[in-house]
């Protein structure tokens, strides 16, 4: 009897279990690591890693080490300014037994606690207050921590910030927010693992800190179960990475997640493995699948039921075993389960066995329906085996069932030309049931004698009573595969995942004589392969544009530049004047404006990018399109005035303006007296001139209407057209006029 079945753990769907535990070897790994670690050269940060790493493991520090990690403590807060040294040994010093650092007074640590310090150094600080046990404002360091929750987005940063919590009294919801928020950036793979930006030492810090959290504060651990599944699957993954701080961290990590004396674990919340013996292979001997159940360091874990709840083959979906209970037998104090599966009618191929698992103790994950992936491999037959060559249309091996007698040790000759072909048929069959069986893998395989160059060409099964068969038209082969002429060995190679015993099975010598083809038929690799030197190659770029002459980009300038040289000329024809804008916030806000964005646009072209340069203008040009609108908005108004209204100028200015009214020009002469004046007040106060109701026109002085009036003084009114020349010795003085106005 020759059968051979082989399972490994796989996951159906969202699995529960571990895909890897941490072993005793592992462990072991791990301490001659830290342990090597240990030396003069060592700097105190690495020292201070690899003694709580030997803490973690539960591994005792070996007397002339722990002396040397204790000496290296004393040494590094001598005379230092720093709180990384401080922070190192005192970190170091908690993991030894007879050690102790000079004491440090309170306000030592006051310049590391301030607004200003980094969320390293207060991490740093307050973690070293703690493990030094030195008095401090509990207060103070709680605020400065919680402000850096708030501000930190660096896992790293908040990993740090995280571990200070069991240092830390009082209300620590902050930190607890931290954490929830922080869980939900973790990053996902495989849908197996989770992990934090900054790699397997930061989520490790990440993780203790959650679960010396919920030490400090009795609350259960803020993780879901599938969170604390796929960290723990991260963190073993990544067991193999010896680092002083990585490994004392996967470690610690690890340690919270089984110990309920560390933190408050929530019920089922401790995931566990299932291990198969003799890595899931068996034969007619150990015909059971045989496995333990245990947590993430490999500790077996006592259960109450192991169940089979199916077990189904996967090509065909036959359930074969439903709702089986597995034995539970002891080896070497370990409980094993195991439940015979082995059968001489089992048909080879794919098992999936859903298995159910609970455990006594509550903190563990139950394991439900987790499928064990079992491969049932048996022996082959190579029965019904013929080739031959022929030139007719029919395949002539139809109906032949015997074997022809092969003989690898002298094979028979053959010989064909181009226009005959081989045929070859043969049956693959179980050895055990002498059933008829279907495989992955068939081949010929045609090696030339001379070149030992091959040429492969698959066998297909025909769909009819499993028989495999192909008929080889070496003219045709000659164009898709090169055949050229010459002596070949024919082999038959059979193959499958379920296949014990893989077939490569030397069949005939043929003699092939072809037409030439191709002029060299392939070699080997190995044949082909020319080690020598290779030839240089020199990579020939692409030459750069030729660029226009200079006077191109001379005239292009002058003609950038003429259109603000003409607004300059036009400007000055037209008679602006700067000096007449009015200063007002708005005004120098809009001309700042503007400028700006014309600055904007030299710095695209020196240094600035499209998406920068947008940014900026989003922003100035907001700016100047608010003050511009308000900018015009008085520039209308002050020209509607002046529309509107009738005034008076000296010298250039405004010195008298009125809006609705009489504009009396007046000119007096030197025989005008003051009752000639009262008498053109008079009659420029009763002179009805304006509207009033919309029936009457013409019937409202500027009396009734309480208007005003504008008196311009005209002396050109007294001008004499007698002669060429204008005049004006009949006009009054005005100096003498003045008095009337």
């Amino acid at each position: 009897l020759h059968a051979v079945i082989v399972c490994c753990i796989v996951g159906v769907g969202n699995s529960m279990i571990l895909t890897e535990v941490m072993t005793e070897s592992d462990v072991a790994a791990a301490h001659q690591f830290f342990l090597d670690s240990i030396s003069k050269q060592s700097s105190i940060e690495s020292l201070a890693w690899v003694a709580n790493g030997l803490k973690t493991i539960n591994k005792k520090i070996p007397d002339d080490k722990a002396k040397l990690i204790c000496e290296s403590a004393k040494e590094a807060v001598k005379n230092t300014s720093e709180i990384q040294p401080i922070y190192w040994a005192a970190f170091a010093v908690q993991a030894l037994e007879n050690c102790q650092l000079p004491t440090f007074p309170s306000n030592h640590f006051d310049k590391y606690l301030s607004d200003k310090s980094n969320a390293k150094i207060v991490a740093y600080a307050v973690s070293s207050i703690g493990y030094l046990k030195v008095k401090y404002d509990m207060e103070k360091m709680r605020s400065i921590v919680s402000a850096l929750v708030k501000t930190s987005t660096s896992p790293n940063d908040l990993s740090m910030l995280l571990n200070t919590a069991p240092f830390l009294s009082g209300d620590l919801k902050f930190v607890t927010d931290c954490v929830n928020d922080l869980v939900s950036k973790a990053d996902e793979t495989d849908e197996r693992y989770l992990r934090f930006d900054g790699g397997i030492g930061t989520t490790a810090s990440i993780v203790h800190g959650i679960y010396q959290l919920s030490a400090k504060t009795g609350n259960p651990v803020v993780l879901k179960k599938e969170q604390i599944l796929k960290f723990a699957n991260y963190l073993i993954s990544r067991r193999r990475i010896y680092h002083p701080r990585v490994t004392s961290l996967i470690f610690s990590a690890l340690h919270d997640m089984t110990d309920d004396k560390v933190a408050n674990l929530p019920k089922n919340s401790v995931p566990l493995a299932i291990l198969l013996e003799h890595k899931g292979s068996l034969d007619e001997v150990k015909s059971s699948i045989r496995f333990m159940v245990t947590d993430i360091f490999g500790h077996i874990v006592p259960t109450d039921r192991v169940i089979a709840d199916k077990i189904v083959h996967t090509s065909s979906d036959e359930v074969v075993i439903n709702s089986k209970p597995f034995s539970r037998t002891s080896a070497k104090g370990n409980d094993i389960y195991e439940l015979k599966f082995f059968d001489q009618k089992r048909k080879a191929g794919f098992y999936e066995c859903f298995v159910s698992v609970g455990a006594t103790n509550s903190k563990y994950m139950p394991i439900v329906q987790e499928a064990i992936v079992i491969k049932v491999s048996r022996e082959i037959l190579i029965s019904g085996l013929n080739l031959a060559v022929h030139e007719s249309e029919r395949f002539p091996l139809d109906g032949k069932t015997e074997s022809m007698k092969i003989n690898e040790k002298k094979l028979m000759q053959l010989s064909a030309d181009d226009n005959q072909k081989l045929a070859v048929i043969f049956v693959i069959s179980d050895k055990l049931t002498k059933e008829s069986i279907l495989v992955d893998q068939a081949y010929l395989q045609f090696e030339e004698q001379n070149t030992k160059s091959t040429i492969i060409v698959p066998v297909a099964n025909d769909g009819n009573a499993n028989l495999y068969k192909a008929d080889i038209d070496f003219k045709q082969m000659a164009k898709d595969y090169e055949f050229t002429s010459g002596m070949y060995e024919i082999s038959l190679i059979v193959g499958d995942d379920v296949i014990m015993n893989s077939v490569i099975l030397k069949l005939a010598l043929l003699n092939l004589q072809l037409p030439a083809v191709v002029e060299h038929a392939r070699k080997s690799v190995l044949v082909a392969t020319d080690y020598k030197m290779k030839p240089e190659i020199l990579h020939s770029f692409r030459p750069p544009e030729k660029r226009p002459p200079k006077f191109i980009s001379d005239i292009f300038s002058v003609a950038v530049v003429i259109p603000f040289f003409l607004l300059l000329c036009i400007w000055f024809y037209l008679g602006a004047n700067i000096w007449a804008i009015p200063l007002s916030p708005v005004m120098i806000v809009f001309h700042a404006g503007l400028g700006g964005i014309f600055w904007l646009y030299y710095q695209f072209w020196i240094h600035l990018n499209m998406f920068e340069t947008l940014k900026y203008l989003g922003i100035l040009g907001t700016i100047t399109f608010l003050s511009g609108i308000s900018v015009l908005r008085k520039r209308a108004d002050r020209i509607n005035i002046l529309n509107e209204s009738c005034f008076a100028k000296v010298n250039g200015e405004i010195v008298s303006r009125i809006q609705r009214g009489i504009c009396a020009l007046i000119g007096l002469s030197r025989d005008d007296d003051a009752n000639d004046i009262e008498y053109i007040v008079r009659k420029l106060l009763n002179l009805r001139i304006f509207s009033g109701d919309a029936e009457k026109r013409w019937d409202k002085s500027v009396n009734d209407l309480q208007l005003e009036i504008l008196c311009v003084s005209q002396f050109t009114l007294n001008a004499s057209l007698k002669g060429n020349k204008l005049d004006f010795h009949l006009s009054m003085n005005p100096s003498e006029a003045a008095q009337f106005y």
